[in-house]
């Protein structure tokens, strides 16, 4: 369903040196490329209006480490990058046409005139936050992905979306639990 899944965890462990020292990295490289060939092209590049073969790869990844639980406690904090790489990019004078492939680079970069001309991409700070979980209820205060029928990480693009805040999980009935952020 799109979202990150952990299959090895962290342990517990009785010290905060141990909390840091047995925590767990988590690296991932990824690569993704998008083209898509209208039947017929109607782009204006006056107003940067209708359509426009447009094509994009994005090159990138994640490196994420969470720390072991001490307490009820952790963090986790999570760098994520995307170069967007020449061979297989829109013009400059056309990237207003992209479509697919739009998250695999800075816009707004492009926009600005900075980074067309050799770095092209983006790195941001995903996830930064700390946790209490007690097996009942589970806070996380920080940079974090939030997923609900609303919201979601959408982790098919190279950079995940998430949010600066609070989010509460908690047991309400077997099988039953209650989120709100």
């Amino acid at each position: 369903n799109m979202t990150e899944v952990y299959n090895i965890l962290p342990g517990k462990v009785d010290n905060i040196r141990d909390m840091f020292a047995e925590g767990i990295f988590y690296g991932r490289l990824r690569s993704n490329t998008f083209y898509w060939d209208w039947d017929v092209e109607s782009w204006n590049p006056d107003t940067k209006k209708g359509n426009l073969d447009n094509k994009n790869w994005g090159v990138g990844g994640s490196l994420i480490y969470k720390s072991a639980v001490l307490n009820g406690f952790s963090g986790t904090v999570g760098y994520y990058g995307s170069l967007n790489p020449e061979v297989f990019r829109m013009d400059k004078d056309e990237v207003g046409g992209a479509k697919a492939g739009k998250d695999t680079f800075s816009r707004s970069k492009v926009k600005n005139g900075g980074g067309y001309d050799g770095h092209y991409g983006m790195g941001v700070l995903g996830q930064a936050y700390l946790e209490y979980n007690n097996g009942t209820v589970d806070i996380k205060a920080g940079r974090q992905m939030f997923e609900s029928v609303f919201t979601a990480s959408n982790d098919t693009k190279m950079i995940p979306n998430t949010f600066d805040g609070v989010s509460v999980t908690a047991k309400v009935a077997a099988k039953t639990k209650a989120r709100l952020a």
